[in-house]
């Protein structure tokens, strides 16, 4: 068992929100705190993709442009719009 000092607003808000059917303190509490993980797993992912991202520019492993357009084969892709102005490519979802 663990316990978690809080604010006394904070306990107000979480004592009305208790009292709300089918939401117990304890659920109320559990689910506050997966969700806290699950934002925090997510935050720690991405920035372990961004490391990797960086490691590989650094190491100069990048696609051509042209090779990921091919790669796509646009022609067939009719909601997705690539256009490219002054050197840099945009997207448009149509």
């Amino acid at each position: 068992m663990t316990s978690v000092r809080m604010p006394d607003d904070l306990m107000r808000r979480l004592d009305a929100a208790a009292e709300r059917p089918q939401s117990s303190k304890g659920w109320i509490i559990k689910d506050a705190v997966r969700e806290y993980l699950e934002r925090a797993d997510k935050r720690l992912r991405s920035l372990e993709e961004t490391k990797d991202a960086l490691a590989e520019l650094n190491a100069g492993e990048l696609i051509d442009g042209d090779d990921v357009l091919a790669w796509l084969d646009l022609d067939s892709a009719k909601s997705l719009k690539i256009y490219r102005r002054s050197g840099s490519w945009l997207r448009a979802i149509t």
